[in-house]
């Protein structure tokens, strides 16, 4: 998915979700324009694709995010995955170069995990885990080791340090 990139696929078995194939419908043009995670989708099929890597590396159902029946609906997490793939993904880049995807933060040891920072948010607990997940996994979009500033724009205690990045629920408590 994500224009004809799949991690752990090797480029022979990648299917170009929207190639035209001879003898076959041709695949269904984007019904809409995407900004957030299916940005790159190229047809409708490989938005269902990229939906697809998000629900199992994420370990949810598209419930988690979608409204059943109208995945169109505006729901909050959906405006938090958008966020994170307009705002936060092009801030960072895999180890080596190339972009980082959901797996890339989401999931630890094999498990997925759709809330990596808890709520009621725990500060100390959530700058650990960032330090030892994210700066070891992920390296600045310039190549150089991840820091706070390349997200927060400052370091902690600086007067530039965004504390929260991530679009709350209203309700969610602090």
């Amino acid at each position: 998915g994500g224009g004809g990139e799949v991690r752990g696929a090797r480029r022979a078995e990648v299917v170009d979700d929207c190639a035209v194939v001879p003898g076959r419908a041709a695949p269904e043009p984007l019904k809409r324009v995407y900004t957030g995670v299916a940005a790159r989708a190229r047809c409708d099929r490989e938005v269902y694709t990229i939906m697809g890597g998000l629900t199992h590396f994420l370990g949810v159902s598209c419930e988690h995010c979608h409204v059943p029946d109208d995945y169109a609906a505006p729901t909050h997490r959906k405006d938090v995955a958008n966020w994170m793939a307009r705002e936060l993904v092009p801030r960072v880049a895999r180890p080596g170069g190339g972009a980082a995807w959901c797996n890339d933060c989401h999931v630890v040891d094999g498990h997925g995990t759709a809330r990596i920072l808890r709520e009621p948010r725990d500060r100390a607990w959530a700058m650990e885990w960032m330090t030892v997940h994210l700066s070891d996994r992920l390296s600045g979009a310039d190549g150089r080791p991840l820091r706070c500033r390349d997200c927060h724009g400052g370091e902690p205690g600086s007067g530039t340090f965004r504390r929260a990045l991530i679009p709350r629920d209203p309700g969610a408590p602090d």
